[in-house]
């Protein structure tokens, strides 16, 4: 039950490396249209494994509050808890 959780924050997680990703090689292609430069191999790669890099811990992060909740609930759940859990977030395309 808990694989779903963490398999929906992972593909959101790589849908917005994707996007990101993307928009940040269209940056650096407008640059180099506007300034004349043709060599610009490496500034896609290293501003392609910052935004990795950024979305990674981002990610990390997600998930391991997602982990943090999901233990709560179940702790509180061993102790009686009978109350109701708010309905979890809806995700949102960003496209």
């Amino acid at each position: 039950m808990a694989d779903e959780p963490i398999k929906d924050a992972a593909s959101a997680a790589l849908g917005a490396l994707g996007a990101t990703g993307a928009a940040a090689a269209i940056g650096v292609f407008l640059k180099g249209l506007f300034t004349g430069s043709t060599g610009q191999e490496a500034e896609v790669r290293k501003a392609l494994q910052e935004e990795n890099r950024r979305l990674r811990l981002r990610a990390q992060h997600a998930l391991a509050w997602q982990d943090l909740c999901l233990k709560a609930r179940r702790e509180a759940e061993k102790l009686g808890f009978t109350g109701t859990w708010p309905d979890d977030p809806e995700e949102r395309d960003e496209e």
